[in-house]
């Protein structure tokens, strides 16, 4: 049994880890886009800001969802307003005057993050 257990925890391992490198992924792609790395047309930047967010919101959710934290827990809490945050900015790409979106999901995403650094405090305190 103890085997089985094993197992499945390298699994969630995985899936965590996964969520993790998609949500850096969609930084990088996010920073090029802020950068203009490619170039400063905004028929190219702008797929690069869409895209990055979008995979920043996959990233937090795998990441979250696979972690098997506690639906309730401020880590949970935390993971799924990152994914709301990046979701609403990536949403904002697609629409014509949409300033609110991105700056309200930039906010959602920041304190998703802190609620994440707060649990993760936490967690090394207790150790």
């Amino acid at each position: 049994m103890e085997r089985n257990a094993l197992v499945e925890s390298r699994r969630e391992d995985s899936w965590v880890s996964a969520g993790v490198l998609i949500g850096i992924v969609g930084n990088i792609f996010s920073t090029f886009h802020l950068a203009e790395v490619f170039s400063d047309s905004e028929v190219v930047n702008k797929p690069l800001g869409i895209g990055g967010n979008f995979l920043q919101a996959s990233g937090a959710y795998i990441a979250t969802v696979a972690s098997g934290d506690d639906f309730r827990s401020l880590a949970y809490i935390g993971g799924m307003w990152q994914f709301y945050g990046a979701g609403l900015q990536g949403v904002s790409g697609f629409l014509q005057r949409a300033d609110l979106f991105d700056v309200f999901g930039s906010w959602i995403q920041f304190l998703g993050a802190l609620f994440v650094a707060i649990s993760i405090t936490k967690e090394l305190e207790n150790e």
